[in-house]
């Protein structure tokens, strides 16, 4: 076997995989080639629990592949925007502390937390927002940031102070069970 029959067997078996033998098959059996440049599709609607033809639709080998190629670039650019992050500046700047001092302490905080220094797990963070008064439905540590600054933010400067001094002396679950496993008595020692 080359390596397009290999890619197109590769290929197949993912659309197999996807959406299953039958919808392939089907699909598969709507193209009809009028040569090797152009295609005629069908289009179909989905009406409950079936498939109603539409019309018919001529495209060339171009046609699709562009349509194709602006679905995958629509796809990065989605993903993209959700793996987009702001700076820790940026979230400060828009929460804007009443208190101008609290500004670097929470820039400081911020960052700890991004470094898993501060609040390392999500238990914690639940735990925190919690004691706060504030919903714990959150799902990850990353979406949370908003929310912890937002907290941080009504803090005084010197619960900010006492939050940046207790980060320096905490260590997460995982890195105190991490040291016993690999025998480094000296930080497994260290309180939590």
């Amino acid at each position: 076997m080359n390596q397009n029959e290999t890619l197109l067997d590769l290929e197949l078996r993912l659309l197999v995989a996807r959406h299953g033998k039958d919808r392939v098959v089907k699909t598969l059996s709507e193209i009809e080639s009028i040569d090797h440049g152009a295609t005629e599709v069908r289009r179909y609607k989905k009406k409950g629990n079936e498939w109603l033809l539409v019309g018919y639709e001529s495209a060339d080998r171009v046609t699709i592949e562009n349509g194709v190629s602006a679905y995958e670039d629509g796809v990065k650019r989605n993903r993209a925007k959700r793996q987009s992050k702001e700076s820790v500046e940026e979230l400060v700047r828009e929460i804007s502390p009443s208190n101008p001092a609290v500004t670097p302490l929470l820039q400081k905080l911020a960052r700890a937390y991004e470094n898993k220094e501060f609040l390392p797990d999500l238990r914690e963070v639940r735990r925190f927002l919690a004691s706060r008064g504030k919903p714990t439905g959150i799902q990850s540590r990353r979406t949370a940031l908003p929310t912890v600054l937002r907290v941080l933010a009504h803090c005084t400067v010197d619960e900010l102070q006492a939050f940046d001094a207790e980060k320096r002396g905490s260590r997460s679950d995982l890195g105190i069970i991490t040291d016993q496993i690999l025998g480094h008595r000296d930080n497994a020692a260290k309180p939590a």
